[in-house]
Protein backbone atom coordinates (compact mmCIF):
# COMPACT_ATOMS: atom_id res chain seq x y z
CA UNK A 1 0.00 0.00 0.00
CA UNK A 2 3.13 1.94 0.49
CA UNK A 3 4.49 1.45 -2.44
CA UNK A 4 1.32 2.59 -3.83
CA UNK A 5 0.91 6.58 -2.14
CA UNK A 6 4.36 6.76 -3.64
CA UNK A 7 4.00 5.68 -6.87
CA UNK A 8 0.81 8.23 -7.08
CA UNK A 9 2.64 11.02 -5.45
CA UNK A 10 5.38 10.81 -7.66
CA UNK A 11 2.83 10.77 -10.59
CA UNK A 12 1.51 13.71 -9.08
CA UNK A 13 4.48 15.70 -9.08
CA UNK A 14 5.86 14.49 -12.71
CA UNK A 15 1.99 16.20 -14.05
CA UNK A 16 2.87 19.43 -12.09
CA UNK A 17 6.38 19.72 -12.71
CA UNK A 18 5.10 19.34 -16.75
CA UNK A 19 2.40 21.90 -15.96
CA UNK A 20 4.73 24.53 -15.01
CA UNK A 21 7.64 23.47 -16.77
CA UNK A 22 9.70 26.66 -18.81
CA UNK A 23 8.65 25.25 -21.83
CA UNK A 24 4.84 24.79 -20.97
CA UNK A 25 4.96 28.19 -19.47
CA UNK A 26 6.36 29.71 -22.19
CA UNK A 27 3.46 28.36 -24.25
CA UNK A 28 0.66 29.83 -22.07
CA UNK A 29 2.15 33.23 -21.66
CA UNK A 30 4.21 34.03 -25.12
CA UNK A 31 2.91 37.04 -26.06
CA UNK A 32 3.54 39.98 -28.43
CA UNK A 33 7.23 42.21 -27.13
CA UNK A 34 5.74 45.09 -28.55
CA UNK A 35 2.16 47.15 -29.56
CA UNK A 36 1.25 46.48 -33.17
CA UNK A 37 -1.05 48.25 -35.18
CA UNK A 38 -2.80 47.62 -37.87
CA UNK A 39 -6.44 49.79 -40.21
CA UNK A 40 -9.54 47.33 -41.02
CA UNK A 41 -11.36 48.77 -44.13
CA UNK A 42 -14.45 47.16 -44.57
CA UNK A 43 -17.21 47.95 -47.90
CA UNK A 44 -15.16 50.33 -50.25
CA UNK A 45 -17.08 48.76 -53.05
CA UNK A 46 -14.50 49.93 -55.93
CA UNK A 47 -16.03 50.77 -59.23
CA UNK A 48 -15.90 52.60 -62.21
CA UNK A 49 -19.05 54.22 -63.79
CA UNK A 50 -21.48 52.96 -61.28
CA UNK A 51 -24.17 55.60 -59.65
CA UNK A 52 -24.96 55.96 -56.18
CA UNK A 53 -27.24 53.02 -55.14
CA UNK A 54 -28.83 51.67 -51.94
CA UNK A 55 -26.60 52.57 -49.09
CA UNK A 56 -23.66 53.37 -51.13
CA UNK A 57 -21.50 55.83 -52.53
CA UNK A 58 -20.32 53.98 -55.45
CA UNK A 59 -19.92 56.57 -57.28
CA UNK A 60 -17.20 58.18 -55.29
CA UNK A 61 -15.70 54.98 -53.98
CA UNK A 62 -12.32 55.53 -55.88
CA UNK A 63 -11.81 58.92 -54.27
CA UNK A 64 -12.54 57.54 -50.72
CA UNK A 65 -9.94 54.49 -51.02
CA UNK A 66 -7.64 57.06 -51.89
CA UNK A 67 -8.10 59.26 -49.16
CA UNK A 68 -8.10 56.27 -47.11
CA UNK A 69 -4.72 55.05 -48.21
CA UNK A 70 -2.98 58.86 -47.74
CA UNK A 71 -4.99 58.58 -44.10
CA UNK A 72 -3.17 55.15 -43.19
CA UNK A 73 0.25 56.07 -44.65
CA UNK A 74 0.07 58.78 -42.33
CA UNK A 75 0.05 56.54 -39.50
CA UNK A 76 2.91 54.12 -40.06
CA UNK A 77 0.74 51.15 -39.38
CA UNK A 78 2.46 47.57 -39.51
CA UNK A 79 0.01 46.34 -41.46
CA UNK A 80 -3.27 46.84 -43.10
CA UNK A 81 -6.99 44.17 -43.10
CA UNK A 82 -9.28 45.24 -46.16
CA UNK A 83 -12.15 43.42 -44.65
CA UNK A 84 -14.52 42.53 -47.47
CA UNK A 85 -16.65 43.90 -50.66
CA UNK A 86 -13.31 45.40 -51.42
CA UNK A 87 -15.28 45.84 -55.03
CA UNK A 88 -18.59 45.92 -56.45
CA UNK A 89 -18.29 42.95 -58.05
CA UNK A 90 -14.98 41.78 -59.80
CA UNK A 91 -16.19 42.85 -63.18
CA UNK A 92 -15.42 41.75 -66.46
CA UNK A 93 -12.11 40.53 -66.65
CA UNK A 94 -10.94 41.10 -63.09
CA UNK A 95 -11.21 44.96 -64.55
CA UNK A 96 -13.01 46.17 -60.88
CA UNK A 97 -10.28 43.68 -58.62
CA UNK A 98 -7.14 44.70 -60.49
CA UNK A 99 -8.75 48.55 -60.07
CA UNK A 100 -8.47 47.99 -56.51
CA UNK A 101 -5.27 46.13 -56.29
CA UNK A 102 -3.58 48.97 -58.04
CA UNK A 103 -4.95 52.00 -55.60
CA UNK A 104 -4.07 49.82 -52.88
CA UNK A 105 -0.38 49.49 -53.87
CA UNK A 106 0.38 52.98 -52.80
CA UNK A 107 0.02 51.89 -49.30
CA UNK A 108 3.35 51.64 -47.25
CA UNK A 109 2.81 48.90 -45.15
CA UNK A 110 1.63 45.22 -46.32
CA UNK A 111 -2.59 44.50 -46.57
CA UNK A 112 -4.52 41.57 -46.49
CA UNK A 113 -8.31 40.81 -47.28
CA UNK A 114 -10.97 38.73 -46.75
CA UNK A 115 -13.93 38.18 -48.91
CA UNK A 116 -17.42 39.24 -48.66
CA UNK A 117 -20.49 38.42 -51.18
CA UNK A 118 -19.93 41.81 -53.61
CA UNK A 119 -16.41 40.07 -54.37
CA UNK A 120 -17.65 36.52 -55.07
CA UNK A 121 -20.83 37.99 -56.81
CA UNK A 122 -20.79 38.05 -60.67
CA UNK A 123 -21.63 38.39 -63.70
CA UNK A 124 -19.74 36.88 -64.66
CA UNK A 125 -19.68 33.39 -62.04
CA UNK A 126 -16.50 34.26 -59.92
CA UNK A 127 -13.85 31.53 -59.24
CA UNK A 128 -12.69 32.83 -56.29
CA UNK A 129 -8.83 31.00 -56.26
CA UNK A 130 -8.47 31.98 -59.79
CA UNK A 131 -9.36 35.80 -59.43
CA UNK A 132 -7.96 35.86 -56.09
CA UNK A 133 -5.89 33.01 -55.47
CA UNK A 134 -2.89 34.84 -56.40
CA UNK A 135 -3.00 37.70 -54.57
CA UNK A 136 -2.76 35.84 -51.35
CA UNK A 137 0.11 33.92 -51.87
CA UNK A 138 1.91 36.77 -52.89
CA UNK A 139 1.27 38.30 -49.97
CA UNK A 140 3.52 35.19 -48.53
CA UNK A 141 -0.29 33.36 -47.70
CA UNK A 142 0.46 29.37 -48.36
CA UNK A 143 -3.08 28.45 -48.82
CA UNK A 144 -5.36 25.87 -51.54
CA UNK A 145 -8.63 28.10 -50.01
CA UNK A 146 -9.90 31.67 -49.86
CA UNK A 147 -9.82 31.43 -45.95
CA UNK A 148 -6.12 31.49 -44.70
CA UNK A 149 -3.97 31.88 -41.36
CA UNK A 150 -0.79 33.85 -41.36
CA UNK A 151 2.22 35.32 -38.78
CA UNK A 152 2.17 38.84 -40.35
CA UNK A 153 5.82 40.14 -38.24
CA UNK A 154 8.55 38.08 -38.06
CA UNK A 155 10.22 37.13 -34.70
CA UNK A 156 6.15 38.37 -33.12
CA UNK A 157 4.32 35.47 -31.74
CA UNK A 158 1.16 37.35 -33.62
CA UNK A 159 -1.20 34.88 -35.49
CA UNK A 160 -4.10 36.56 -38.39
CA UNK A 161 -6.89 33.92 -39.10
CA UNK A 162 -8.83 35.41 -42.12
CA UNK A 163 -12.73 33.40 -42.90
CA UNK A 164 -14.26 33.71 -46.38
CA UNK A 165 -17.99 33.84 -44.91
CA UNK A 166 -18.95 34.94 -48.21
CA UNK A 167 -22.10 33.44 -50.30
CA UNK A 168 -22.35 35.11 -53.45
CA UNK A 169 -25.65 37.10 -54.35
CA UNK A 170 -27.11 36.90 -50.61
CA UNK A 171 -26.25 39.07 -47.73
CA UNK A 172 -25.98 36.54 -45.20
CA UNK A 173 -22.57 34.76 -44.88
CA UNK A 174 -21.69 31.49 -43.50
CA UNK A 175 -18.77 28.93 -42.81
CA UNK A 176 -19.19 25.71 -43.73
CA UNK A 177 -18.20 22.43 -42.06
CA UNK A 178 -14.82 21.72 -43.67
CA UNK A 179 -13.84 25.53 -42.97
CA UNK A 180 -15.12 25.33 -39.46
CA UNK A 181 -12.84 21.91 -38.93
CA UNK A 182 -9.72 23.90 -40.53
CA UNK A 183 -10.58 26.73 -37.71
CA UNK A 184 -10.63 24.61 -35.18
CA UNK A 185 -7.53 22.32 -36.40
CA UNK A 186 -5.64 26.64 -37.17
CA UNK A 187 -5.90 27.06 -33.65
CA UNK A 188 -4.92 23.64 -31.87
CA UNK A 189 -1.85 24.03 -34.32
CA UNK A 190 -0.62 27.68 -33.01
CA UNK A 191 -1.72 26.91 -29.54
CA UNK A 192 0.60 30.19 -27.26
CA UNK A 193 0.09 33.02 -29.76
CA UNK A 194 -1.92 35.78 -29.69
CA UNK A 195 -4.36 35.89 -32.05
CA UNK A 196 -6.97 37.96 -34.40
CA UNK A 197 -9.45 36.62 -36.35
CA UNK A 198 -11.45 38.24 -39.53
CA UNK A 199 -14.27 37.90 -41.44
CA UNK A 200 -16.68 40.07 -43.46
CA UNK A 201 -19.91 39.02 -41.80
CA UNK A 202 -20.05 39.62 -38.02
CA UNK A 203 -19.78 36.48 -36.10
CA UNK A 204 -21.60 38.10 -33.38
CA UNK A 205 -23.85 40.01 -34.74
CA UNK A 206 -24.54 43.85 -33.68
CA UNK A 207 -27.93 45.05 -32.33
CA UNK A 208 -30.19 45.63 -34.82
CA UNK A 209 -29.04 42.86 -36.75
CA UNK A 210 -29.29 40.35 -33.74
CA UNK A 211 -33.05 40.58 -34.49
CA UNK A 212 -36.15 39.29 -36.83
CA UNK A 213 -36.31 40.36 -40.48
CA UNK A 214 -34.65 41.97 -42.63
CA UNK A 215 -31.65 42.83 -40.35
CA UNK A 216 -31.12 38.70 -39.37
CA UNK A 217 -30.56 38.80 -43.46
CA UNK A 218 -26.88 40.05 -43.22
CA UNK A 219 -25.81 38.11 -40.11
CA UNK A 220 -23.63 34.69 -40.31
CA UNK A 221 -25.56 31.56 -40.03
CA UNK A 222 -23.44 29.54 -38.64
CA UNK A 223 -21.89 32.47 -36.11
CA UNK A 224 -22.58 30.87 -32.71
CA UNK A 225 -20.57 27.72 -34.26
CA UNK A 226 -17.65 29.85 -34.98
CA UNK A 227 -17.42 31.50 -31.79
CA UNK A 228 -17.73 28.08 -30.02
CA UNK A 229 -14.79 26.86 -31.36
CA UNK A 230 -13.12 30.18 -30.47
CA UNK A 231 -14.10 30.50 -27.04
CA UNK A 232 -12.67 27.07 -26.84
CA UNK A 233 -9.40 28.48 -27.20
CA UNK A 234 -8.18 31.81 -24.50
CA UNK A 235 -4.95 32.59 -27.45
CA UNK A 236 -7.96 34.11 -29.53
CA UNK A 237 -8.03 37.74 -28.80
CA UNK A 238 -10.23 39.91 -30.90
CA UNK A 239 -12.71 39.42 -33.57
CA UNK A 240 -13.29 42.00 -36.45
CA UNK A 241 -15.93 41.88 -38.94
CA UNK A 242 -17.42 45.33 -41.39
CA UNK A 243 -20.52 44.28 -43.30
CA UNK A 244 -23.14 45.48 -41.06
CA UNK A 245 -22.33 49.59 -41.15
CA UNK A 246 -22.43 49.61 -37.03
CA UNK A 247 -19.45 50.69 -34.66
CA UNK A 248 -20.35 48.28 -31.58
CA UNK A 249 -17.67 46.67 -29.25
CA UNK A 250 -18.86 43.39 -27.65
CA UNK A 251 -17.43 40.62 -25.15
CA UNK A 252 -18.33 36.88 -25.41
CA UNK A 253 -15.32 34.57 -23.52
CA UNK A 254 -12.42 35.71 -23.60
CA UNK A 255 -12.37 37.23 -27.00
CA UNK A 256 -13.98 40.48 -27.94
CA UNK A 257 -16.14 41.39 -31.21
CA UNK A 258 -15.60 44.35 -32.90
CA UNK A 259 -17.71 45.49 -35.62
CA UNK A 260 -16.53 47.92 -37.84
CA UNK A 261 -18.09 50.95 -40.07
CA UNK A 262 -17.77 50.64 -43.68
CA UNK A 263 -15.97 53.04 -46.20
CA UNK A 264 -18.93 54.44 -48.55
CA UNK A 265 -21.69 53.86 -46.54
CA UNK A 266 -22.28 56.42 -43.54
CA UNK A 267 -21.18 56.97 -41.12
CA UNK A 268 -18.14 56.05 -43.49
CA UNK A 269 -15.33 55.07 -41.47
CA UNK A 270 -12.59 52.85 -41.20
CA UNK A 271 -10.83 51.37 -37.86
CA UNK A 272 -7.44 51.31 -36.24
CA UNK A 273 -6.61 48.66 -33.80
CA UNK A 274 -3.04 48.61 -31.17
CA UNK A 275 -2.48 45.98 -29.67
CA UNK A 276 -0.79 45.56 -26.87
CA UNK A 277 0.06 43.00 -24.24
CA UNK A 278 -2.53 43.45 -22.06
CA UNK A 279 -5.61 45.24 -23.31
CA UNK A 280 -6.38 46.16 -27.18
CA UNK A 281 -6.94 50.11 -28.05
CA UNK A 282 -9.88 50.26 -30.77
CA UNK A 283 -9.87 53.70 -32.70
CA UNK A 284 -12.70 54.98 -35.15
CA UNK A 285 -11.34 57.16 -38.40
CA UNK A 286 -13.43 59.02 -40.68
CA UNK A 287 -12.58 59.89 -44.34
CA UNK A 288 -11.94 63.24 -45.06
CA UNK A 289 -14.34 64.47 -47.04
CA UNK A 290 -17.57 66.33 -44.88
CA UNK A 291 -20.02 66.61 -47.93
CA UNK A 292 -19.92 62.74 -48.87
CA UNK A 293 -20.58 61.77 -45.03
CA UNK A 294 -23.34 63.79 -45.51
CA UNK A 295 -24.57 63.00 -48.68
CA UNK A 296 -23.98 59.03 -47.56
CA UNK A 297 -26.46 60.30 -44.17
CA UNK A 298 -29.05 61.70 -46.46
CA UNK A 299 -28.96 58.02 -48.16
CA UNK A 300 -28.66 55.83 -45.13
CA UNK A 301 -32.21 57.90 -43.52
CA UNK A 302 -34.37 57.86 -46.26
CA UNK A 303 -33.45 53.67 -46.54
CA UNK A 304 -35.32 50.92 -46.28
CA UNK A 305 -33.62 49.98 -43.19
CA UNK A 306 -33.78 52.94 -41.66
CA UNK A 307 -37.84 52.97 -41.98
CA UNK A 308 -38.13 49.63 -40.69
CA UNK A 309 -36.38 50.10 -37.68
CA UNK A 310 -38.14 53.39 -36.99
CA UNK A 311 -40.95 54.30 -39.51
CA UNK A 312 -41.67 57.52 -37.10
CA UNK A 313 -38.04 58.33 -36.77
CA UNK A 314 -35.84 56.71 -39.53
CA UNK A 315 -32.82 59.09 -38.02
CA UNK A 316 -32.60 57.34 -35.42
CA UNK A 317 -31.02 54.23 -37.13
CA UNK A 318 -27.88 56.97 -38.25
CA UNK A 319 -27.53 57.38 -34.15
CA UNK A 320 -27.20 53.45 -34.13
CA UNK A 321 -24.50 52.56 -36.75
CA UNK A 322 -22.65 55.42 -35.46
CA UNK A 323 -22.21 53.72 -31.89
CA UNK A 324 -21.53 54.97 -28.21
CA UNK A 325 -18.29 56.65 -27.42
CA UNK A 326 -17.01 53.52 -26.54
CA UNK A 327 -17.92 51.79 -29.64
CA UNK A 328 -15.93 55.01 -31.01
CA UNK A 329 -13.05 54.87 -28.88
CA UNK A 330 -12.37 51.99 -26.58
CA UNK A 331 -9.76 49.94 -24.30
CA UNK A 332 -10.28 46.57 -24.47
CA UNK A 333 -8.63 44.75 -21.25
CA UNK A 334 -7.83 41.00 -22.21
CA UNK A 335 -8.02 40.19 -18.02
CA UNK A 336 -11.15 37.53 -17.91
CA UNK A 337 -14.18 39.48 -16.69
CA UNK A 338 -12.87 43.05 -17.55
CA UNK A 339 -15.62 46.05 -19.39
CA UNK A 340 -14.55 48.13 -21.86
CA UNK A 341 -13.93 51.27 -20.91
CA UNK A 342 -13.42 55.02 -22.94
CA UNK A 343 -10.20 55.54 -24.94
CA UNK A 344 -9.67 59.50 -25.63
CA UNK A 345 -12.13 61.23 -27.67
CA UNK A 346 -11.27 60.96 -31.52
CA UNK A 347 -11.18 64.24 -33.54
CA UNK A 348 -14.66 64.82 -35.81
CA UNK A 349 -13.66 64.89 -39.22
CA UNK A 350 -16.82 67.26 -39.69
CA UNK A 351 -15.58 70.27 -38.19
CA UNK A 352 -11.90 69.85 -38.50
CA UNK A 353 -10.94 73.23 -38.33
CA UNK A 354 -13.18 74.27 -35.46
CA UNK A 355 -11.03 74.15 -32.57
CA UNK A 356 -7.91 75.87 -34.12
CA UNK A 357 -10.26 78.42 -35.45
CA UNK A 358 -11.41 79.28 -31.62
CA UNK A 359 -7.82 79.47 -30.68
CA UNK A 360 -6.64 81.29 -33.40
CA UNK A 361 -9.21 84.18 -32.70
CA UNK A 362 -8.43 83.77 -29.04
CA UNK A 363 -4.35 84.66 -29.64
CA UNK A 364 -5.42 87.71 -31.95
CA UNK A 365 -7.28 88.85 -29.07
CA UNK A 366 -5.26 88.84 -26.57
CA UNK A 367 -2.47 90.47 -29.10
CA UNK A 368 -4.68 92.88 -29.53
CA UNK A 369 -5.38 93.63 -25.81
CA UNK A 370 -1.58 93.57 -25.55
CA UNK A 371 -1.00 96.41 -28.51
CA UNK A 372 -3.93 98.34 -26.91
CA UNK A 373 -2.01 98.11 -23.14
CA UNK A 374 0.92 99.28 -24.28
CA UNK A 375 0.08 102.10 -26.37
CA UNK A 376 -1.85 103.87 -23.48
CA UNK A 377 1.59 103.18 -21.61
CA UNK A 378 3.28 104.68 -24.67
CA UNK A 379 0.98 107.60 -24.37
CA UNK A 380 0.25 108.37 -20.59
CA UNK A 381 4.73 108.00 -20.71
CA UNK A 382 4.39 111.15 -23.22
CA UNK A 383 2.21 113.12 -21.42
CA UNK A 384 4.31 113.05 -18.10
CA UNK A 385 7.16 114.28 -20.07
CA UNK A 386 4.94 117.24 -21.54
CA UNK A 387 4.05 118.34 -17.83
CA UNK A 388 7.48 117.70 -15.78
CA UNK A 389 9.14 120.65 -17.74
CA UNK A 390 6.70 122.82 -16.12
CA UNK A 391 6.61 122.00 -12.97
CA UNK A 392 10.56 122.36 -13.23
CA UNK A 393 10.02 125.83 -14.20
CA UNK A 394 7.36 126.83 -11.60
CA UNK A 395 9.71 125.27 -9.10
CA UNK A 396 12.95 127.78 -9.61
CA UNK A 397 9.90 130.78 -10.34
CA UNK A 398 9.50 130.16 -6.38
CA UNK A 399 13.37 130.33 -5.79
CA UNK A 400 14.44 133.26 -7.61
CA UNK A 401 11.51 135.23 -7.25
CA UNK A 402 11.10 136.08 -11.17
CA UNK A 403 9.55 135.04 -13.96
CA UNK A 404 9.35 132.97 -16.57
CA UNK A 405 9.81 135.03 -18.88
CA UNK A 406 12.92 136.72 -16.39
CA UNK A 407 14.60 133.27 -16.55
CA UNK A 408 15.06 133.60 -20.30
CA UNK A 409 15.53 137.05 -21.74
CA UNK A 410 15.63 135.01 -25.16
CA UNK A 411 12.06 134.58 -24.86
CA UNK A 412 10.95 138.24 -23.78
CA UNK A 413 8.33 139.55 -26.87
CA UNK A 414 8.96 142.16 -28.83
CA UNK A 415 6.33 145.26 -28.55
CA UNK A 416 3.13 145.18 -30.17
CA UNK A 417 2.77 147.72 -33.21
CA UNK A 418 -0.46 149.89 -32.32
CA UNK A 419 -2.47 151.20 -35.38
CA UNK A 420 -2.89 154.40 -32.77
CA UNK A 421 -1.03 157.32 -33.61
CA UNK A 422 1.28 158.63 -30.89
CA UNK A 423 -0.31 162.26 -30.62
CA UNK A 424 2.83 162.90 -28.25
CA UNK A 425 4.62 163.49 -31.52
CA UNK A 426 5.01 166.43 -33.42
CA UNK A 427 5.84 166.36 -37.54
Amino acid sequence: MALLFRAIAIAIATVNLSLFSPSAAIAQSRTISRPISFAFVSDVHLCDGVPDNSLKLTKESQVILQDIVKQINAMHLDFVVFGGDMVESPGKNDKNWQFFADVVQGLNCPWYFVLGESDVTGPPAVDRMRTYGVDFKGKGIDTTTTYWSHDPIEGEPLHLIGLDTARANSNTGDVKRDQLAWLRSDLEKNRGKYTVVLSHHPLLAPSPYDGGPPFEEYSCMSGASVREVLGSFNDVKLSVNGHVPVNKVQREGTPWYVSASCAVIYPCQFKVIRLHPQAIEVSTHQISYPAFVKMAGQIMESSRLAYLYSSSKPRAFLDIVEGSDIDQAAILPLAPGEVAHKAGKQKKVKQPKEKPLKEKKQKEKKAKEKETKESKTRETKKTEQKIEPKEEIKEEQKESGKTGLELNPDLTPAPEKSDTPDMGKTD
